[in-house]
């Protein structure tokens, strides 16, 4: 059973070579540029994206690059510690209290050296979901806007399950809300390993379902991230697009209070 983690004596970040590139990286990577959704198409009830970030091949593209994003084994013996794998959830507080981890979400805690990115917070949140339905949901809403650094760490997860499919139930008690909704060709991407809606899918999911006081600053963070390409236009062309959307009046003119400072 592996030790604590502890802090090196120098204070060097640790690093690795990516199995991506040549070139030794050090510890947080920068992430890649994600590609800009396109227009909306309509799609019956609700809406979806055409095009958008997905690969050639029609797989979800990911937005930061997993593996080499975290250092798997390392001389401290990982990086991202959940509640029940090896340690108890009391000896990964008594860790955070020393200084030698972070607390990222609910049971799972990370190294006090690694930043906590958009892939450390998509594997914290996953870590809550049963392992049998990890890749049959996506973190969606509020939760999608907390995992690219844009919302404030929610108290239940948002979890997204394409009503077309069948995925399953959530234990009782659990930690997540599951919503049934209809999911298009290019709603998710990948987050490290963790199925993820879109920028512009997350937009337009918190100016439908949260309130005015969270939607507005969280579009706001949401247009501006450098790496998402999500403007607001292209959120409201978004909205415009659906067909029978319950909330869509409201929902635009969130959208409006966001762009209007």
């Amino acid at each position: 059973m592996p030790g604590r983690p502890w802090k090196p004596a120098s204070s060097g970040w640790p690093c690795c070579r990516s199995p991506h590139r040549t070139s030794l990286r050090l510890y947080p990577l920068r992430t890649a540029q994600a590609p800009v959704p396109r227009y909306p198409q309509r799609a019956g009830r609700g809406f979806r994206f055409a095009g958008g970030a997905r690969t050639l091949a029609g797989m979800p593209a990911s937005l930061f690059p997993y593996p080499g994003a975290l250092p798997q084994v390392t001389s401290t013996g990982g990086a991202l510690f959940t509640a029940g794998e090896v340690f108890r959830h009391e000896e990964l507080q008594a860790m955070a209290m020393d200084g030698l981890l972070r607390h990222v979400y609910a049971g799972t805690f990370v190294r006090w050296d690694v930043r906590a990115d958009p892939v450390v917070r998509a594997l914290a949140a996953s870590a809550e979901v049963p392992q049998q339905l990890r890749r049959r949901l996506t973190m969606g809403r509020m939760t999608a806007a907390w995992i690219y650094g844009c919302a404030p760490r929610p108290s239940r997860l948002d979890v997204l399950a394409d009503r077309r499919s069948r995925t399953g139930a959530l234990q009782p008690f659990s930690t997540s809300v599951l919503h049934e909704v209809l999911l298009g060709p290019a709603d998710r991407v990948d987050v490290g390993t963790v199925s993820v809606t879109s920028p512009l899918r997350t937009a337009a999911d918190v100016a439908l379902y949260a309130g005015s006081a969270e939607a507005v600053p969280t579009l706001r963070r949401l247009a501006a991230h450098p790496v998402l390409g999500c403007r607001l236009d292209l959120v409201r062309r978004a909205l415009e697009a659906g067909t029978r959307v319950p909330g869509k009046a409201a929902a635009l003119e969130r959208v409006t209070a966001a762009a209007a400072e």
